[in-house]
This record gives structure tokens, C-alpha cells and sequence, in this order.
């Protein structure tokens, strides 16, 4: 059955427009994804949908009239808007008419790190939604098992961030909003490897040892990783800089490690 809403006073419509502020992501724990592809890949991955929000516009793009077929067919509440409500739904400036709203995924911390071999990032600080995305990409292209993300960093429900992980934030673990120094003291004392990144360490990144349960910091953009969070560290290298740049973008840093981490 399809629910047609058909004025933007509509109490369901107006809660879905909210969430496109992290507060409203947070009490209601749901999110926006966008478009064909997203659609694609969190049906596949078999993500909890709350819905599915379509115009006739979907009828009319490439590939819109097989994923319309799809989602007519599977168990998720389908609701019909007009283009003009949709696009005021849209975070994008061409939506190809179709939105889901989804469940958030809920992990425990202690799934992620109770095997005998576990590699994670742990994020903190991250400011830049591009830079989280592109993390979180880099982290699922590399088979990472996990992602943690401390408190203060950028939303990963944030559209943005979403976007950039190309359907990646759909494929592993992320865990956000925790107490970063609760969290180090807890894995060092399950025998994780504590990898932080500082400009005056003496250890290039490439003289490490890793071994088989690891966590992976990066940084703030502008800061890096505070005093704080560095002192957890078991080992603390750097990246060697040859020209006169003074630091890498966080992302960039990033897949450089973890590739060196995991061997690749």
C-alpha cells in the first residue's frame, strides 16, 4: 500500500524534513539516504528501513522504473510526494526522486573487539565530512573491522558523509559518540596495539611492527591527536614529509597507514 502526502504540513513529512539536523537524527534514530545507488546498496546489505519516499520523477531517470519494480515488491512502507515536496526533502540540488529513511544500526563495542585478530580506526576529532567519508571508504576498501568514532567528531549520518563513503558506511561496524580515553583503556587492557600519529615522533610509520589486534588513531585536521589521547598510545609514528607541505590531509593519512597496517 502507498500513502500519497500531499501538503508539506503533513506530521510525517515535517518529522522527516528535521532530520537533516543531527539532533533530530539522534532522538529519533533514523537517517536520510539518497538516490538510486544508496537505495541499491542498503537493500542489499539488508539495512532496517523506517521507509521509502518516492515522486514520479523516479519513473524518468535511468534505472528509476527497476528499483520502483524492487521496492513495490519487498515489505517497507512506501509513501508518494509530489516533486516540489520531495526536492524540499532532497539535500541534493537534483534528486532523482527517490529517498530512503532508515533504521540506525545499533553495535556493541565488544563484538568488535573480542576476536583474536581485529584491526579498527578510532576517529578523533574529525571535523570534515569529505575526510570522514573518505575514512570510512579507505577503511572498508582495506577490510578494517570497525570504525569508532570519539566524541566531537562529524556526524556520520551527516548527507555529506554519507555520500562520500559510497555506500561503504553500509558495510562495516561504526560506532560514534564514545569516550575516547574509556574506550583506549579498555582495549589496551584486551591486548590492543595503540596506534597514534605525531609530527615529532622518531618512528616512521614503515619501521612499525603491527600486530594481529590494533587500533588505528587519526587525528583533528588542525590539531591532530591531543595530549590526552596520545599518552594512551602504545606506539606513535609519523609519516615522512619531503617536500615542504607541513602535514598530509587527514584522510590521505589515513589510507596510507592502514594500507601499511594491514599489509596491503
Amino acid at each position: 500500500m502507498v500513502i500519497k502526502i500531499t501538503s508539506n504540513k503533513n506530521s510525517q513529512y515535517k518529522e522527516w524534513r528535521k532530520l537533516h539536523l543531527r539532533k533530530y537524527r539522534n532522538n529519533s534514530k533514523l537517517f536520510i539516504i539518497e538516490g538510486i545507488k544508496s537505495l541499491k546498496e542498503a537493500i542489499a546489505w539488508k539495512n532496517d528501513f523506517h521507509a521509502i519516499v518516492y515522486s514520479n520523477k523516479i519513473h524518468t531517470v535511468n534505472g528509476g522504473k527497476e528499483i520502483f519494480k524492487y521496492i513495490s515488491q519487498i515489505d517497507v512502507p512506501l509513501y508518494e510526494l509530489d516533486n516540489e515536496l520531495l526536492s524540499k526533502l532532497s539535500d541534493l540540488e537534483n534528486s532523482q526522486g527517490i529517498i530512503g529513511i532508515l533504521k540506525q544500526p545499533s553495535y556493541k563495542i565488544n563484538n568488535l573487539i573480542n576476536n583474536k585478530k581485529v584491526s579498527i580506526i578510532i576517529l578523533e576529532g574529525i571535523q570534515d565530512p569529505g575526510n570522514l567519508g573518505t575514512i570510512i571508504r579507505t577503511a572498508d576498501a582495506a577490510g578494517i573491522d570497525g570504525v569508532i568514532l570519539g566524541k566531537g567528531c562529524v556526524d556520520i549520518y551527516n548527507s555529506k558523509v554519507i555520500r562520500s563513503t559510497m555506500g561503504s558506511i553500509f558495510h562495516l561496524p561504526i560506532i560514534q559518540e564514545l569516550n575516547l580515553e574509556d574506550i583506549l583503556v579498555k582495549l589496551k587492557e584486551r591486548g590492543f596495539q595503540i596506534i597514534g600519529t605525531d609530527l615529532n615522533s622518531h618512528c616512521f610509520y614503515n619501521e612499525l611492527t603491527y600486530s594481529k589486534k590494533k587500533g588505528l588513531i587519526i587525528g583533528n585536521e588542525s590539531n591532530g591527536i591531543s595530549k590526552n589521547i596520545l599518552r594512551l598510545c602504545s606506539d606513535v609514528v609519523k609519516i615522512p614529509i619531503k617536500g615542504h607541505a607541513q602535514s598530509l590531509n587527514a584522510a590521505v593519512a589515513a589510507g596510507i597507514l592502514i594500507y601499511k597496517m594491514e599489509g596491503i
